[in-house]
């Protein structure tokens, strides 16, 4: 039995070779969703296999209203809650692969092992900064409002 390459993993049946590529691969598909995960190819097969794919989107961010709008990006599972860690895609579903950048990479491996999660003391504090400044852009009237129904003296219907 011949010995696999570094990063390749040889099946049972010599002409069936699984070739996982280790560095992550950013994924283009028809349906116009960004994907970046770590590609296996396997000889013959329609099927292109990504192992913990996450996708990412770009959100619009208005920096100084009319004059200035920046791009925000997040990059979350594909499939949320999945059990599976690899999903195959039908090759006619891909538009086109590319080698992402040093940082999107980095990124990306940091977040499947793990490095990048927050403690629950960080989201706390996040999530409090957060809620504060939209307070603060509330007026008087609508932080009035506000205030009461959260605590539960007005409600909506």
């Amino acid at each position: 039995m011949r010995t696999p390459k570094k990063g390749s993993k040889v099946t049972t049946d010599p002409k069936e070779t699984i070739k996982k590529i280790p560095t992550p691969r950013m994924v283009k598909l028809n349906s116009g969703e960004q994907l970046v995960a770590i590609e296996m190819v396997q000889d013959n097969s329609n099927f292109i296999r990504l192992e913990e794919p996450y996708i990412i989107q770009l959100h619009p961010y208005d920096l100084l209203g009319d004059y200035m709008m920046e791009e925000k990006m997040t990059i979350k599972p594909w499939l949320f809650k999945a059990k599976d860690k690899v999903i195959s895609i039908h090759k006619s579903n891909i538009l086109c692969f590319a080698v992402p950048t040093d940082d999107i990479a980095e990124y990306y491996m940091n977040i499947r092992t793990g490095k990048l999660r927050q403690s629950a003391e960080e989201v706390k504090k996040h999530r409090a900064a957060a809620f504060g400044k939209l307070l603060d852009q509330l007026g008087d009237v609508e932080y009035d409002e506000t205030q009461d129904y959260l605590m539960g003296k007005k409600t909506v219907h």
